[in-house]
């Protein structure tokens, strides 16, 4: 062969370390492409980004919608709702012009900029240049606000978001199934790298016993047999221009030596004094060197064997001869090479293991923060049924108290009938003062009644809280007016049992008694229409919390998806770990001595 052996460990070294260099490349890019921060997660990021921008708002106008709508039916709140319009406007500018400069999907584009855009610009033209003049109008002068056109353009823009929902949701999907591809496609090339790196040791290691050892012992079994005095058979490895070649041409020097001196022996015999001690001394100074050559064969053989069994510690301490010092300082030079190079291959894995076993650590964490998060909205899905069922009660049971004070609204009228009758028939004043006596106790009745439904409502207004305190105001004043009814019934009685003592008095005071009755008829018609309004507020309560329920329901289905998405990426940070956990096991096998990676190991000098 025409290559040595220390240039072939050189060139072995090299080639293990280009191999090792370009499996541990492969590996850092497939982590460096799906690691998090990396450009599949983050088109995953900002496909769930998108959704939660759509569902709830800003791009979404439900809560500018809901906003509106409050302001119309409580035009004394317009100055802050039109300010909070004024703050959803400026948040939707913003958010449409973080999506303007995204790299989103050629579809999503186009509906985005062609459907969602111009029909969520139109509702806020719609909103700020015909419906706003019309609510300050409703605050200064209490005109009605027609929110018909404002809702029609909202449906169009909410039809567009649902549309737009479905292609980010396909997106996403698309988007998760190219980055499983891209982590199968970089784990399959890190594997065959690696791969590649082993076949190169295991190859390199063939290769060496075949160059080196196999000759090695070829020449230890000649110069067993030439020391025994065979020198017929000719010198193994002559034509090699390597070491070997080199120690093949010194023991053909000695063959050669051998067949001259059995050349000369009969010479020798005749100057035997003299020969012998010219023989002697060369047959010497050749066992000698056959000695030293047999030494260095078995150290080198002893070392490569120990290569061979993975053992990368131990070097040729022993000084050889001048001319095969070179041979072991390349050997030892070889050793130390590799050896830094799988320590530095192992320690690069343990930092690898360890940022893996990290991001495990978060992804744990993340799952528990996403059932968390899950678990809470459920909880504000229950209240919010529970508020709903309150208040549907309450609308009942004003509908009820609705229903009895027009029923005492009739009653009145027929008692200012009476009080006509009494003042155009004094005959009958007697006969009138009893049917007065009968109507004061039912308005005295209806006096309690009214009384106990404004203190009813009064509770269930405390129970509504800030929603409702006009509720409250409102039963206060209907209990005020039950009080002032009856102690007007009180009043009734006392002028009956004044009239049946002082009949010249009569007609005076039944027509004070009129006068009072036409009072509380009107109070009775204004109590009416506040219970009415009242009913009305409830019910719109009622549709807004039911809008509210099913927004929540929403959220929490949102966050059950991301949930599960955490748990794929659980599982892949734990399959990262194992992997990892593998190679560090693989690449230990080189490593044989008590030092910690990262301390390369230096030849020995003679």
């Amino acid at each position: 062969m025409n290559i040595t052996i220390s240039r072939f460990l050189g060139l072995f070294g090299l080639t293990l370390l280009l191999s090792l260099g370009l499996a541990i490349g492969v590996l850092l890019y497939s982590l460096q492409q799906l690691k998090v921060d990396g450009p599949e997660y983050e088109r995953v990021v900002d496909a769930k980004d998108l959704i939660a921008d759509i569902l709830p708002p800003p791009m979404f106008l439900v809560e500018a919608y809901l906003t509106a709508t409050e302001t119309a039916r409580h035009p004394d709140e317009t100055d802050a709702n039109i300010e909070i319009l004024k703050k959803l406007r400026q948040d939707y500018d913003t958010r449409m012009a973080v999506w303007a400069g995204k790299d989103l999907p050629p579809e999503i584009r186009t509906h985005l900029d062609t459907k969602v855009k111009p029909a969520a610009e139109a509702f806020w033209d719609l909103l700020f240049r015909r419906i706003v003049p019309q609510f300050n109008l409703a605050k200064n002068d209490g005109r009605d606000t027609n929110l018909a056109p404002l809702r029609r353009q909202f449906q169009v823009q909410r039809a567009a978001v649902v549309e737009l929902v479905a292609l980010s949701e396909a997106y996403q999907k698309s988007v998760e199934a190219r980055a499983r591809k891209a982590d199968i496609t970089y784990r399959l090339s890190a594997y065959a790298a690696s791969l590649l790196a082993f076949l190169a040791l295991i190859g390199g290691l063939f290769l060496f016993r075949r160059m080196a050892i196999t000759p090695m012992r070829d020449m230890d079994r000649y110069m067993t047999a030439l020391a025994g005095g065979d020198y017929q058979t000719a010198v193994p490895h002559l034509k090699r221009r390597d070491e070997v070649g080199e120690m093949a041409k010194a023991v053909a020097h000695f063959r050669k030596a051998a067949l001259e001196k059995q050349a000369l022996e009969e010479e020798a015999r005749r100057q035997a004094e003299q020969a012998a001690a010219e023989r002697n001394n060369r047959l010497s100074a050749e066992i000698e060197r056959a000695e030293t050559l047999n030494k260095v064969i078995g150290e080198l053989g002893a070392g490569l064997d120990r290569l061979s069994r993975f053992n990368i510690h131990d070097t040729l301490d022993q000084p050889f001869q001048a001319e095969f010092e070179v041979l072991r300082q390349n050997f030892n030079r070889s050793l130390a090479v590799f050896q830094q190079t799988m320590r530095r291959v192992l320690g690069k894995a343990d930092e690898i293991r360890a940022n893996a076993e990290s991001l495990d650590g978060s992804a744990d964490n993340l799952a528990r923060r996403t059932e968390q998060q899950a678990a809470a909205l459920e909880e504000t899905a229950a209240a919010l049924d529970q508020i709903t069922s309150k208040v549907a009660s309450s609308n009942e049971l004003t509908r009820t108290t609705r229903v009895k004070s027009s029923h005492a609204r009739d009653n009145v009228g027929r008692s200012a009938g009476v009080v006509r009758e009494a003042i155009a028939a004094m005959s009958r004043i007697e006969e009138a003062s009893r049917q007065i006596g009968s109507i004061t106790g039912v308005i005295d009745e209806i006096a309690f009644q009214t009384n106990l439904l404004a203190l009813n409502a009064g509770v269930e207004a405390a129970r509504a809280g800030e929603a409702g305190k006009g509720f409250a105001v409102v039963a206060q004043e209907v209990r005020a007016l039950a009080q002032r009814s009856a102690a007007a019934a009180q009043e009734i009685s006392t002028l009956i049992a004044h009239s049946n003592r002082e009949v010249a008095g009569g007609v005076d005071l039944v027509s004070r008694t009129g006068q009072s009755l036409q009072e509380i008829e009107g109070d009775i018609v204004s109590i009416a229409t506040d219970i009415e309004t009242i009913s009305q507020s409830t019910s719109e309560q009622s549709d807004v919390l039911q809008a509210i329920n099913t927004s929540v329901n929403q959220m929490d289905q949102i966050t059950q998806q991301n949930a599960a998405m955490v748990e794929e990426m659980n599982a892949a940070s734990h399959s990262l770990t194992e992997e990892v956990g593998e190679m560090v096991s693989l690449v230990g096998q080189f490593i044989r001595d008590d030092n910690r990676p990262g301390q390369a190991m230096a030849p020995r000098a003679a």
